[in-house]
């Protein structure tokens, strides 16, 4: 997977189902993660899952219950953020280190790029 790619596909919303439904079988039910939400037929239902009923479910934040090895090498504050190199991520808790040694609590303005961003932006800093 190249990193376009991973970049759009950590950034796909995907829901939480934290607390199952009076009467809601948990057989055929992933109770944790409804996987990655793709736009179809039963996007604006599954979209529409943590407004109407909170209290069951949570729309996840893109670096929430992720693997270490599908968090991205590169983020950036916002879209025409500076892009960053990460050194270590620690998701479970949302806390980047930079290279460098800088940490940072992650929070929806940080998204992932890639190092095509990062160095575009440092070819154009230095020039």
């Amino acid at each position: 997977m190249n990193e376009e790619m991973k970049v759009a596909e950590l950034m796909k919303p995907r829901i939480m189902c934290v607390e199952p439904f009076l009467g809601m079988k948990r057989e055929g039910w992933e109770l944790n993660l409804i996987s990655t939400i793709e736009v179809g037929e039963d996007y604006q239902f599954l979209m529409s899952l943590p407004v109407k009923y909170p209290l069951n479910f949570k729309l996840l934040p893109w670096w929430s219950h992720r693997k270490i090895e599908d968090m991205p090498g590169y983020v950036k504050k916002g879209e025409n953020g500076k892009p960053r190199k990460i050194a270590e991520f620690y998701p479970i808790y949302g806390v980047i280190v930079f290279e460098g040694g800088r940490r940072r609590n992650i929070n929806s303005e940080w998204i992932p790029t890639t190092l095509h961003d990062y160095e575009q932006y440092t070819n154009h800093k230095t020039v």
